[in-house]
């Protein structure tokens, strides 16, 4: 897989100066490589917004691929090209 277009949404796109980027991934990647890749791409501002202290991303991080929010990190990416968004959810306060 060449490269991989990857959107930020929520708090996280201050992080990205285009609100997007793309993310050069070998074949069969799974998207715990896409977080490890977005990890050294975007250093220690990422890991702050989006992974807590066991590694795992916080609950308020969504990855969604081709439109599917993916909860499993060893889930293969997919095909060459994948759209891949970002998206901070921040918590609803209901009552």
């Amino acid at each position: 897989m060449p490269e991989v277009s990857v959107s930020f949404y929520g708090h996280i796109r201050g992080l990205v100066p285009q609100g997007k980027m793309g993310l050069k991934l070998p074949e069969g990647s799974t998207v715990a490589d896409l977080i490890q890749g977005l990890v050294e791409g975007l250093g220690e501002p990422f890991r702050e917004r989006a992974i807590d202290e066991q590694g795992l991303l916080l609950p308020s991080v969504k990855i969604i691929v081709d439109g599917e929010v993916v909860e499993v990190p060893d889930q293969p990416l997919g095909k060459e090209g994948a759209k891949v968004a970002v998206v901070f959810v921040p918590p609803v306060i209901g009552g």
